[in-house]
C-alpha cells in the first residue's frame, strides 16, 4: 500500500515549499508592481485604493491616507520578491496574508459569488491559504533563510 503515497515524489520533497514561495510570491510581486506603475494618476491617487480594487476602502473608514496605499503596495511587491529569494520568509508571508485577509473582508466583501457565478476573490483566497501555509512550514531547504541560518 506504501505505493499509493508515491514514495518516488519523497526526495522532491525540498521543492514543495520553494514551488510554494515562487507561486505565491511572483503573483504578490507583480500585484504589487501594477498598483506601482499606475502611479499617481491611478491607484494611488485620491482615495488610496480607489477604484482600481472595485470599492473605496476610504468609505468603509479603513484607508484614508495615501501612505496606507504605499504600505499596502509595498508589501505586496516587496513581500512577493522576498518570498521567491526565500529570505525573512515568515516575515514576508505574515504580511502578505494580513493584506490579503484586510482585501477578502473590505474590498471583495461578503458577496462571494459574482452574478455569473463566480466565485469573487477566489485568487486572493488561494494566495491566503498560501501566504498561511508558508507562515506555518516556513522557506524550506532551498532558501536563503535556511542559508543564512535565519530559519531551518
Amino acid at each position: 500500500m506504501r505505493f499509493l503515497g508515491l514514495p518516488f515524489f519523497r526526495p522532491l520533497q525540498p521543492l514543495g515549499p520553494l514551488a510554494l514561495r515562487v507561486g505565491v510570491g511572483v503573483i504578490m510581486a507583480l500585484h504589487g508592481w501594477s498598483k506601482y506603475q499606475q502611479g499617481s494618476e491611478g491607484w494611488l491617487s485620491g482615495n488610496a485604493l480607489g477604484d482600481m480594487l472595485g470599492t473605496t476602502l476610504a468609505k468603509v473608514g479603513l484607508i484614508s491616507e495615501p501612505w496606507l496605499a504605499w504600505l499596502v503596495l509595498l508589501t505586496e511587491l516587496i513581500g512577493g520578491v522576498l518570498l521567491v529569494l526565500g529570505l525573512l520568509t515568515r516575515i514576508s508571508a505574515t504580511a502578505i496574508a494580513i493584506v490579503l485577509i484586510i482585501a477578502l473582508t473590505f474590498v471583495k466583501g461578503y458577496a462571494f459569488l459574482t452574478p455569473g457565478g463566480v466565485w469573487n476573490g477566489e485568487i486572493d483566497w488561494v494566495l491566503f491559504f498560501g501566504a498561511l501555509a508558508l507562515m506555518f512550514v516556513g522557506p524550506g531547504a532551498i532558501s536563503i533563510d535556511k542559508l543564512l541560518g535565519i530559519d531551518d
